[in-house]
């Protein structure tokens, strides 16, 4: 139940209405956004006379796209910074078939004058590198995409593989069919020392030889440069074994054919160059030298081959371009040392361990040991960790220079985890911690240990998933910038299928969905190929390079400014109780703000350079306008309704309603105002909050008691921080609880903002009665002896509750396929009857399972229903003590205490629970009958229990809940309630 707004969307203060109008005009005119460009038609050598002449759109319709978003129609338009990497993407589709569709991008031509034309004697050229996007095909969702992703956001189609246009097999066809799509992307790789200015040229679409039509594009190079140094290293594995299996016709470790202008060496080297070019530092790993004992037991090692292949690539001397860093596995030390050596302790770490001090040696004598890192194996317990630090403490006293790195994390909260840490001396063995990122709380670092940013997976970090928006991945070295970490781990970019696999890029995004590389043998190439992820990625890198110079400014505040917009929060900050307890993401799905953030980078950038004068003709109206268009798009409040309770009374005939709400800051200055219920329903009071119930100051009526009944019972909010937030507790008295029939009240908040507009919130109460019964339900999979009304539980909301603006008042959308459940009791039962419809076919009953896997949070085995049940309602944000129930569609089950999820406390709920599931009408139906001593509820006169219901559905990936609870289900705080009869 989540919204976005905006304050000049309605009820806009005076004297805003002008600015709105002016920032929409910016952002949704082209012609006013680019208006500092002149708008002259180039007639230079490399464009014809009407370079505005776009195919025929009967024949071949053309559209243009600069970072995501489309382009001005009819014509391409860049600014971009020097040392950098500009491009552009058009997608075409021939309204007919066309015969040898090809496009032709001239180099674009540096205007010296400003008037068009060129000399020849001092023309500068920019070309364009072409590639066209090939797509994988996606059907399966991961649990952090079905929580934050609608399922009408879904991308099934993913244009991510760059091959080249002229690659030998996947270029631009030679027959293009009608209505088939291509996707083409260009970029220019702008020197450092490129000449500031417009350089203009055309792309010409063709067919065959027959000329379709072209477009102009125009590059404005600025005069800022963007540093050659990365304030953000962003490292990638590269396993040479992977790059050799599946680039070169033989396998080249066996045939020793491993020089470096071996296949095997070229084909590395393209990878090493490929990820360079895109500012990304490869980390070479899985080649290893020949191993031998000899008769004394002593290890020796083969170096040549290794030298050969690996050297040229961590010589510090070597070229740039090619310049790589090496690690060290544990797990592959242990792989290659299955020989016992006769030492001490456990023969195969002793082997491990002498394996490592060989390397140390030999890269300490060829002068590569600051290239070398070893990587410690993974921990995930405390027991565990005293066997890694006892491991730790002889490789740390192997060369000094040798890094020692270590991803250890378990199921603990970040204050105990890192004291764990401290206690046990972990800055004094390992040199660089990087747990996953929901583990590493940046306010607990430790003196003399190195945090380095692993990729976890949103809302703790961005993602490298080919599942995830483009803004998932560009958003990754904000978040490093964000919490000044150096050093990103981006995992393996080539974690292609093993040896005898099919390796197609569809093959490897399905074993792999964030590898970064492709192999190139399916397109006829010897090479790998760049991911449209990873060209993202660079993007964030660029942004981030502009970004950082600005810090130690003046320009300072402008970039926190845009930090605020981009990433106002990540790693341990992105839980809200617990680590399974995410936020919303805290980063913008909309690429229209990544562009103008990155117009205004250049903005800053521009005036930073150039001692407060912009190096670009844009007048200040223009960069104003874009600053007011930022501060429109981001300027928000998010508020939200964590839990929605009902509270006994003294009154019997009362129940009063505890709603507890969150004031999200997510606007550039500090915001206060009241919230307060609205609109409530007829009879309904608000109640005064006691002091000790609201975290927030409250506003105190004289003459009347806390809790006392008030009209305008309302909080005092503020001042609430940027990116900070406030939760408060609302009361009011219900002398009914009449619901719709699916059981649902609505309810709505208001926050009155001070000097500005209202936010309003719609807030599910879900309460369900339990129809008293005299005989038991027949437990059969037929509804048919069901009685229905007042009992019903229906309207289930899907859990990826979608941010949204004022401007779009709808509620969350509800799921595509109907889901109901019935409830009934008698003595010695508590029945639920589930209906889902469906038009899947039923599952294979051959594949069943005992127990419930889940992906991030999200159960993720096939067609299922939930039940929560917490009679106590106690109202904690952990389902260690709820009693659960899972029916699965196959006629599976699973009953616990506590949600069993990975890293949760749950235990075997031991009862006669009795369930049937069947097939009827277009929809599955469960009915289950849990015992009602199975619950050990301390008050028998309890007859409001908390409860949720949820299901998934296997065919359309949707996670819904009927209490409309979003991104986490299983939060206690967010159940309905289960209305009982008195026993």
């Amino acid at each position: 139940m989540l919204r976005r707004f905006f304050p000049f969307s309605r009820n806009a203060q005076p004297g805003t209405a002008w600015a709105l109008t002016l920032a929409t005009l910016f952002l949704v005119m082209p012609s006013c956004r680019d208006a500092w460009v002149a708008p002259t038609l180039f007639s230079g050598r490399n464009v014809d006379a009407n370079p505005n002449r776009l195919p025929d759109p009967s024949t071949l319709t053309v559209s243009a796209f600069v970072d995501y978003e489309p382009a001005p129609a009819g014509r391409i338009v860049i600014v971009a910074a020097r040392n950098e990497t500009a491009a552009f993407e058009l997608r075409l589709r021939p309204q007919r078939a066309i015969v040898g569709l090809n496009i032709r991008c001239a180099p674009l031509v540096h205007d010296w004058n400003g008037s068009g034309d060129s000399n020849e004697s001092d023309a500068t050229t920019l070309n364009a590198d072409c590639s066209r996007l090939h797509p994988v095909r996606l059907d399966r969702w991961p649990g952090w995409h079905i929580r934050y992703i609608e399922p009408a956001d879904r991308v099934p189609n993913v244009y991510d593989v760059a091959v080249p246009i002229d690659a030998p097999v996947g270029g631009l066809p030679d027959n293009a069919l009608a209505g088939q799509e291509f996707r083409v992307l260009g970029e220019f790789a702008i020197p450092h020392d490129a000449a500031p200015g417009t350089y203009a040229g055309r792309i010409e679409f063709l067919a065959a030889a027959d000329r379709l039509g072209s477009m102009p594009i125009e590059l404005h190079v600025l005069s800022v440069t963007i540093p050659a140094d990365r304030p953000v290293n962003a490292r990638v594995d590269l396993d040479i074994r992977s790059i050799i299996r599946h680039l070169t016709p033989a396998n080249a470790i066996q045939d020793a054919q491993t020089g470096a202008e071996s296949e095997a060496g070229r084909a590395l080297a393209n990878a090493v160059r490929l990820l360079e070019s895109h500012r990304v530092t490869p980390v070479l790993s899985g080649f290893m030298p020949a191993i031998k004992l000899d008769r004394d037991g002593q290890l020796s090692a083969d170096w040549s081959d290794f030298d050969a292949l690996v050297g040229p690539f961590i010589d510090p001397h070597g070229p740039a371009a090619l310049r790589s860093e090496f690690a060290l596995h544990w797990d592959d030390m242990v792989d290659r040392t299955t020989s016992p050596l006769p030492t001490g302790g456990d023969p195969v770490e002793s082997a491990a361990i002498g394996l490592v001090n060989a390397f140390a040696e030999h890269f300490a004598a060829r002068g590569w040991i600051e290239t070398l890192t070893l990587e410690l194996p993974t921990v995930r317990s405390p027991d565990e960790f005293e066997h890694l630090v006892a491991l730790a403490r002889p490789l740390r006293d192997l060369d000094p220079r040798v890094r020692v790195g270590s991803d250890t994390s378990w199921h603990e909260t970040p204050a105990n985890f890192a004291a764990a840490l401290d206690q046990r001396g972990v800055s004094e063995i390992i040199d660089v911690w990087s747990p996953p990122a929901r583990f590493c709380d940046p306010h607990l670092r430790r003196a003399g240990l190195v945090i380095a940013m692993r990729l976890d997976q949103p809302p703790y970090t961005g993602t490298l998933d080919v599942r995830a928006p483009p803004a998932f991945t560009r958003v990754i070295p904000w978040q490093a910038l964000r919490y000044d970490v150096t050093t990103l781990y981006a995992g393996s970019a080539v974690h292609w299928p093993p040896a005898g696999k099919r390796a197609s890029p569809q093959d490897c995004a399905e074993f792999d969905p964030a590898n970064l590389l492709y192999p190139g043998r399916p397109f006829g190439l010897d090479r790998p190929l760049a991911s449209r992820r990873l060209k993202t990625l660079r993007r964030g890198v660029e942004d981030v390079a502009l970004a950082e110079p600005l810090l130690r400014s003046d320009r300072v505040s402008a970039v926190n400014s845009l930090l605020n917009a981009l990433s106002s929060y990540a790693f341990t900050d992105a839980c809200r109780h617990h680590l399974d307890d995410p936020r919303p993401c805290a980063w913008p799905f909309d690429n229209t703000l990544w562009t103008l953030a990155r117009r205004l980078l250049l903005d800053n950038s521009s005036i930073a350079a150039h001692a407060g004068t912009p190096a670009d003709d844009s007048p200040s109206l223009q960069r104003n306008l874009r600053w007011l268009g930022l501060q429109t798009m981001t300027d928000f409040i998010e508020l939200t309704a964590e839990s929605v309770q009902l509270r006994p009374t003294r009154d019997p005939g009362i129940h009063r309603v505890e709603c507890t709400v969150r004031i999200e800051n997510r606007s550039a200055i500090p915001v206060s105002g009241t919230v307060a219920f609205t609109d409530l329903p007829l009879g309904w009071s608000a109640v005064e909050p006691s002091s000790d119930v609201s975290p927030i100051s409250t506003k105190q009526n004289p003459g009347r008691k806390s809790g006392a009944e008030s009209p305008n019972a309302s909080s005092i909010v503020g001042p609430v921080d940027p990116g900070q937030f406030r939760r408060v507790t609302l009361l009011a008295d219900a002398p009914s609880l009449a619901r719709n029939a699916n059981g649902v009240i609505r309810l709505a908040v208001v926050f009155d903002r001070t000097g500005g507009s209202s936010i309003r919130e719609h807030i599910r109460l879900a309460i369900v009665a339990a129809r008293p019964i005299q005989s038991p339900i027949v437990l059969d999979a037929d509804l048919a002896d069901w009685t229905t009304g007042g009992n019903t539980a229906g309207d289930f909301l899907s859990i990826a509750h979608r941010s949204r603006r004022a401007t779009d008042p709808l509620p969350p959308p509800v799921a595509s396929d109907d889901t109901q459940c019935y409830v009934a009791c008698d003595d010695s039962r508590i029945y639920f009857g589930f209906r889902c419809s469906t038009n899947a076919p039923p599952p294979n009953a051959a594949v069943r399972r005992n127990d419930v896997r889940y992906a991030d949070g999200i159960p993720a085995d096939g067609d299922l229903v939930e039940i929560l049940i917490d009679p106590e309602r106690i109202g904690t944000h952990t389902p260690n003590d709820v009693y659960y129930a899972v029916v699965r569609r196959d006629g599976t089950a699973v009953f616990t205490r506590g949600v069993a999820r990975d890293g949760s406390d749950y235990r075997t709920w031991n009862a006669d629970i009795r369930y049937a599931v069947g097939e009827r009408d277009g929809a599955w139906i469960a009915e289950i009958g849990i015992p009602r001593d199975a619950f050990l509820q301390p008050d028998p006169r309890a007859v409001i229990w908390g409860l949720n219901l949820t299901r998934f559905d296997a065919q359309s990936q949707t996670y819904t809940s009927w209490s409309g609870a979003a991104f986490n289900a299983h939060d206690p705080a967010s159940f309905g309630h289960l209305m009982l009869p008195l026993r």
